[in-house]
């Protein structure tokens, strides 16, 4: 991911590319046209990716929004995104840590087809499929509506 695929003012990442995580390598064309598009981040995120790119400015004279945002000018693969991860989540897979992140967001009732969209799901069963025992609560809650 380049630098120019973040918008730290909008708080958004560009998704164009995807990583083949069997290859290692970056496609440029992703298998299905449902992973392009836009993903929000928070704005503390956005705060320390602001703080980032200012020390790379200061620290690297050829910087510029094309360099990469965890390897500067070199391109990297998967792997070395997956070896820092493995490091501070080393019982965890970056699968793990996404489905962490649907499962906090849904368990804070955040709507199922908001998350397929944020998980770049191609259509609503995947999503469905893998988080809605999370959603148990709200249906119970959504009967005793009825009792109003």
């Amino acid at each position: 991911m380049q630098w120019k695929h973040i918008n730290l003012d909008d708080n958004m990442i560009s998704v164009i590319k995807v990583v083949n995580t069997i290859t290692s390598k970056i496609a440029l064309k992703p298998k299905t046209e449902k992973p392009i598009g836009f993903v929000p981040i928070p704005q503390h995120m956005s705060d320390l990716l602001r703080l980032r790119k200012q020390n790379l400015y200061d620290q690297h004279s050829d910087f510029n929004d094309d360099s990469l945002l965890f390897a500067g000018k070199k391109r990297m693969d998967y792997k070395s995104f997956r070896r820092p991860c493995n490091r501070v989540f080393s019982d965890h897979t970056a699968y793990d840590l996404r489905h962490s992140y649907a499962s906090y967001l849904a368990d804070k009732g955040v709507d199922i087809f908001v998350l397929k969209d944020l998980l770049r799901h191609e259509n609503i069963a995947i999503t469905i499929n893998t988080y809605s025992h999370i959603y148990d609560e709200t249906r119970i809650s959504a009967f005793s509506l009825l009792d109003n």
